[in-house]
């Protein structure tokens, strides 16, 4: 499936064991699930400014400690990045794209070392507060209250700016996590 920026998404039907974890123990069934195959995205594509790969991937493994690796498609650099629940994000370097550009994207990542992607971030100085919504997390103690932060400008170390895609960085113990966290141990931990 191609979005209107011609980011490419490959959706993919859940596992059984991931559509048991859309079943909350304390609710059981969410309405809005009842029904649906599909866990989530399995793969996205997104495309981003020439010379910026590298450092995208250095970004997700200092920051998510993701395994990223870089390469070459058709003549254009990509960095691919792996979740710990085997979802794939893709950063394809392509002619035309600016680092400012905005569409108003975003991504919710659930984390287990949401500690150390918080520190991290904030080490970065990228925590950020989205006007549209009411929490305003500028710091471990506000992230831990909230269960979730947020940033939209992906930095190199030395705070190069290389991409603005906002980021909603969710605790696995975020109040709305559809999950039953219990079925994804392997998430539980980045180390």
């Amino acid at each position: 499936m191609v979005g209107p920026h011609d980011n490419e998404f490959l959706i993919r039907k859940g596992t059984d064991e991931e559509l048991k974890s859309l079943q909350d123990k304390k609710w059981g069934v969410r309405k809005q699930s009842v029904g649906s195959t599909v866990a989530g995205i399995a793969a996205v594509t997104v495309r981003v400014a020439v010379g910026t790969a590298q450092g995208i991937a250095e970004f997700y493994n200092d920051v998510f400690k993701f395994k990223a690796k870089v390469g070459s498609r058709n003549g254009a650099v990509y960095a691919t990045i792996k979740t710990y629940v085997g979802q794939k994000i893709t950063f394809l370097e392509t002619k035309n794209v600016d680092v400012d550009d905005d569409f108003g994207e975003h991504l919710a990542i659930y984390i287990g070392d949401f500690e150390g992607v918080v520190k991290r971030a904030a080490d970065r100085k990228i925590l950020w507060v989205n006007p549209r919504f009411v929490e305003n997390v500028m710091s471990l103690e506000d992230a831990r209250k909230e269960q979730a932060c947020r940033f939209r400008d992906i930095v190199s170390k030395s705070g190069r700016k290389l991409l603005r895609l906002e980021h909603e960085v969710r605790s696995l113990y975020w109040h709305g996590n559809a999950m039953n966290v219990d079925s994804f141990p392997a998430i539980a931990t980045s180390e």
